[in-house]
């Protein structure tokens, strides 16, 4: 079972981006119904705006998980820590959720989301 931890960003810093550049991670949103959707992305950057911590990353028009953004505009980015199947970021990223549920196939497990003020 993966053990899971929240991060907060300044803990990462540019060690994200080399995660991120490696091995990419997952960017998942979720709908008001609670339909979810995850993508493999290996492009994003970290700043400050504010004083708040910002994860920025871009999600085309046509991709499925564009239309789970805008229901809410927010997103979780999900980074591997160690070992982890690699059939997971394979799969989120050539499949599209239009035609699969990647949560269920994976058996990915979803938590409950932390505010980061």
């Amino acid at each position: 079972m993966p053990n899971f931890r929240s991060i907060l960003p300044a803990e990462l810093s540019g060690n994200a981006i080399q995660r991120i550049s490696k091995q990419w991670a997952l960017a998942s949103a979720q709908k008001p119904d609670g339909a979810v959707n995850t993508m493999t992305i290996s492009w994003g950057g970290m700043a400050i705006e504010w004083g708040k911590p910002l994860f920025i990353t871009y999600v085309r028009e046509s991709r499925f998980t564009k239309e789970f953004l805008d229901a809410t505009g927010e997103f979780t980015v999900n980074l591997p820590m160690g070992e982890f199947d690699k059939k997971i970021t394979a799969v989120c990223g050539a499949k599209s959720g239009r035609d699969m549920d990647k949560v269920a196939e994976l058996g990915l497990t979803l938590e409950d989301p932390e505010e980061v003020n």
